[in-house]
């Protein structure tokens, strides 16, 4: 009889709350891929969600700039510092600067415990590149990142983790009428200036998301904005209801929007990106959506009529390569291959 294998204990930094998340992972209110592959029905690992700096509130807005300021440089030190202590066989930090002190400490070999970093952008600072290289290993997202980071940091190409939705979300099993053209969700590496553009020319009706406020249009003209945060159910409603998820990127040199693709994927919703040899998706395809060159709001606006003169909405071919299982299965064997 095959002995079963005993789960590995794995501490995770994160430059949010991991607490607070897996709260609102249990209330139903967040997706799994935001934890990371913290999924209490994974019993191959066993995770450690670690007291941090968002773990303590502060009304004083000079100390949430210092705390921003610190988990820019270093990461969260009070969140290392648990991860440290505490009895994990491994620690992991779901981005490249999360896990910057531990890194640089067992570089200097300061520390033993193993520790390994998932890198989101090829790492140019020589700061970043310094405690990357104090890592077991790195794991990244995309083939075009992972090129990038290997010649940065003189290693082997690193896995890619097959990052994507949580399909056994309750939210993504929805069935709503479509309302909108469009939907755009995000604010790192957008350019919302060219969608809005094409709204206008396209007479597009939909609403953008833009981290500060919800921007509803109706034929090209603003019908309302209300600044106010969002919550996720809400933009995944929006979502749910539109035609298509624009994604349009101000600098495709640099990977962003794998969010709002993952959302889109694990929905069904076709998705209008900016061409960006960083993604790792292959997006340029009648059942998954349009890419487009970067600045042009003429080709957004043909894209989305494209796909408006389409078939029915299809489950994407994406969200069966790109998943929380499949994730999953990639770590557990990259975390077991460090460990041996």
């Amino acid at each position: 009889m095959a002995r079963r294998k005993v789960p590995l204990r794995v501490a995770l930094l994160n430059n949010y709350s991991t607490r607070q998340a897996m709260k609102r992972y249990i209330d139903g209110q967040y997706p799994g891929q935001h934890l990371w592959g913290v999924v209490p029905e994974h019993t191959d690992l066993d995770w450690r969600l670690l007291l941090g700096m968002y773990d303590v509130s502060t009304k004083s807005r000079i100390a949430r700039r210092l705390r921003a300021a610190v988990l820019r440089c270093v990461g969260d030190p009070l969140q290392q510092a648990s991860a440290l202590r505490s009895d994990a066989d491994v620690i992991v930090a779901a981005d490249q600067w999360s896990g910057s002190l531990v890194g640089l400490l067992r570089r200097l070999h300061i520390v033993r415990r193993p520790y390994v970093a998932v890198v989101h952008h090829a790492p140019s600072s020589w700061w970043n590149v310094l405690c990357l290289k104090g890592a077991d290993d790195v794991l990244v997202l995309s083939p075009a990142v992972g090129e990038r980071t290997a010649a940065a940091l003189a290693r082997p190409l690193p896995v890619v983790l097959p990052w994507g939705p949580d399909l056994d979300w309750a939210l993504y099993r929805t069935d709503r009428s479509l309302e909108y053209d469009f939907v755009s969700a995000g604010k790192t590496n957008r350019d919302h200036a060219t969608l809005r553009d094409a709204v206008v020319v396209g007479g597009l009706s939909g609403v953008i998301f833009d981290g500060r406020s919800r921007l509803e249009y109706l034929n090209g003209k603003l019908k309302a904005r209300e600044d106010r945060p969002v919550e996720y159910p809400e933009i995944i409603d929006a979502m749910a209801r539109a035609r298509a998820v624009v994604v349009p990127l101000s600098n495709p040199r640099i990977m962003a929007g794998l969010t709002e693709m993952a959302d889109a994927f694990a929905l069904g919703v076709p998705v209008v990106a900016t061409k960006s040899a960083m993604l790792p998706y292959e997006i340029d395809s009648p059942e998954v959506g349009v890419l487009v060159t970067p600045g042009s709001s003429d080709e957004i606006v043909a894209a989305l009529r494209r796909i408006g003169s389409e078939s029915a909405r299809r489950p994407s071919p994406m969200a069966q390569s790109f998943n929380m299982e499949k994730y999953q299965e990639v770590l557990v064997d990259s975390l077991r291959a460090v460990l041996r």
